[in-house]
């Protein structure tokens, strides 16, 4: 019997039942906590994968979710 498995770093499985993990992509971080993948808020750019969202600089912005 083979159980349930939490998605590698960087990869989400979006979907109950799903049978694989796909890539974090672009627009996107890794929730830490269920491994889910979130859409970027507003303020925040997301280059997907495994790197978490980063705050835009001061001078600079992002007014969209979903920003890369």
């Amino acid at each position: 019997m083979t159980a349930c498995k939490r998605c590698p770093k960087g990869e989400a499985a979006e979907l109950p039942g799903s049978i694989a993990c796909q890539v974090v992509p672009p627009g996107f971080f890794q929730n830490a906590s269920d491994g889910t993948a979130v859409k970027c808020k507003e303020g925040y750019a997301c280059e997907g994968a495994s790197v978490p969202p980063r705050a835009c600089v001061p001078g600079t912005y992002a007014s969209r979710k979903g920003s890369i």
